[in-house]
């Protein structure tokens, strides 16, 4: 079993996990979700927000989506993508993970201010 934890787990439909962590087999095929109470052996830790999908996501697309000037103020980054990425993720599914980061998360801002994104995203 591997176990992935982050600040954030994305688990499409409208699911935001903070400070879980993922378990997948060697299929990688998603067993659980479950909260971060402890420190748990051979668990790896990311920075950022930990994406699940059940297709392939292609990375250049993403990141120029979120360079674009078209979001409302309020969108969020977890409204973003939910609204490309709507399958729900259940029990045994094989998934993909992807890892966000360089975002702000405590902001609803999808870039900075200067018009450049920042963030790197990346498959594991």
């Amino acid at each position: 079993m591997e176990r992935i934890a982050a600040h954030y787990i994305y688990a499409p439909p409208q699911k935001v996990y903070k400070l879980h962590y993922v378990e997948l087999d060697e299929n990688k095929q998603l067993h659980k979700i479950s909260p971060l109470e402890k420190e748990v052996s051979g668990t790896a830790f990311f920075n950022g927000i930990l994406i699940l999908s059940k297709t392939e996501i292609q990375t250049d697309w993403l990141l120029n989506r979120l360079k674009e000037d078209d979001f409302p103020e309020e969108t969020t980054i977890f409204d973003f993508l939910n609204s490309f990425n709507r399958e729900e993720i259940r029990q045994q599914d094989a998934v993909f993970l992807y890892l966000l980061d360089g975002i702000n998360l405590t902001t609803t801002k999808l870039r900075t201010d200067n018009g450049r994104c920042n963030c790197h995203i990346q498959r594991l």
